[in-house]
């Protein structure tokens, strides 16, 4: 299997037999502004489901086949396509981005930066992890869903030309007012597993409050999140070594914070949907579905429960 990176190529064995890459393969862009990495043990097809031969990272240019971005937005990366579209990989790769401090409006943190992809209609945040001295964002897909970059608001223009609209076109104003009001908050899970076996724990499962634009939005108070399954013995606990009896239906957003998170059991066999919902009704919650493959997914060991997440409106 090979990794490129803008004309940067690495190469890696794949074992011929389970078609495993037999080591990590990466690459880094010249400018080490890009890096792209497949972790050892991965089999990574297309979405045909034939073997995967190479991945690539390939930055594009600023408005020429990307798509449109709102004029209030600051990219402060490369826009990054990744090929081929709809690529599957058995363990999630990992994509890394550098951004441009200096790019950032007053009043935005590294620490609330993240990376965005074209989900085909609008522009989707991914949970990831910061690195403030190197000034770079990584995060871990399964499946390629291009372009990537890391995005962030500009500050908001407050110039005399508002103050004219006030004066001139008030039933304007109040229809923008009444606009930007219905403009909630929202809900997404991040760091959901494709599946899981019957009776195992599975991994952490972060529910995060978002701006509308996808920003991180802290929470001014305890905001109690609700969590539950259609399964009849699919059970919650904050704690991985936790009883998973059903007791547990709510997590709490802490003062300031804006995530919680939890684990998820189940004993049945099938494809259980996952509710969460904002106790308090402050946050419009969106809808987000994680492809399942059915019986002819490679990635899926006989005898696991396939989860299906959803965020309900």
């Amino acid at each position: 299997m090979k990794v490129e990176v803008d004309n940067v190529v690495s190469s890696g064995l794949v074992n011929p037999i389970d078609l495993k890459s037999e080591q990590e393969i990466g690459a880094l862009s010249p400018d080490k502004s890009v890096g792209l990495t497949v972790p050892e043990g991965t089999v990574a097809r297309t979405m045909d489901g034939s073997r995967l031969e190479m991945v690539t990272a390939t930055p594009m240019k600023q408005g020429v086949d990307m798509p449109t971005m709102s004029s209030n937005i600051s990219i402060l990366s490369q826009v990054v396509k990744l090929g081929p579209e709809g690529a599957i990989f058995s363990k999630p790769i990992a994509l890394t981005l550098r951004y441009d401090p200096s790019k950032l409006e007053p009043g935005v943190s590294e620490e609330d930066l993240l990376i965005f992809h074209w989900n085909g209609s609008s522009w989707d945040s991914l949970q990831g992890t910061i690195d403030t001295e190197q000034h770079t964002i990584t995060v871990w897909v399964t499946q390629i869903l291009s372009p990537y970059t890391i995005l962030a608001e500009k500050e908001h223009s407050t110039s005399n030309h508002n103050w004219i609209w006030i004066v001139i076109m008030p039933e304007i104003l109040v229809g923008l007012f009444i606009f930007g009001a219905t403009r909630k908050t929202r809900l997404v899970l991040q760091d959901v597993p494709v599946s899981i076996r019957a009776n195992e724990i599975s991994s952490l499962i972060t529910v995060e409050l978002r701006h509308p634009l996808g920003w991180r939005q802290r929470v001014k108070q305890d905001t109690t999140i609700a969590i539950s399954s259609s399964s009849l013995v699919g059970y919650f606990d904050a704690n991985a070594d936790g009883k998973f009896s059903g007791d547990v239906d709510s997590v709490d957003i802490l003062r300031g914070e804006n995530r919680a998170s939890f684990y998820y059991r189940d004993s049945s066999l099938g494809t259980p949907t996952i509710t969460v919902k904002d106790a308090s009704g402050r946050a419009r919650l969106s809808r987000k579905q994680l492809l399942v493959t059915g019986d002819a997914n490679p990635f899926i060991q006989p005898g696991s429960a396939t989860i299906t997440w959803l965020l309900e409106n």
